[in-house]
């Protein structure tokens, strides 16, 4: 288990606030942090442990091409 937070490559955010990221990637007006809510809103009825066995039967046919990363957003964390 990593503990800490895990960044991307190409991007250092170290914003635990989702308003605050969102105003830090100065995105466009365009963008909303309602809409990002909105678009993650779905994923609270997702079962992964009916998903991960779909996806394991997919894509993960042959050994070491693979990779799998399961993120929980709870509690605005």
């Amino acid at each position: 288990v990593i503990k800490g937070y895990i960044y991307s490559d190409g991007c250092y955010c170290p914003q635990t606030n989702i308003t605050k990221w969102f105003d830090s990637l100065e995105c466009s007006s365009t963008l909303s942090t309602t809409q990002l809510r909105a678009d993650l809103k779905l994923f609270d009825k997702i079962d992964m442990n009916t998903i991960i066995p779909k996806a394991k039967a997919k894509y993960f046919q042959h050994t070491q091409t693979y990779a799998l990363c399961h993120y929980v957003i709870k509690d605005n964390k």
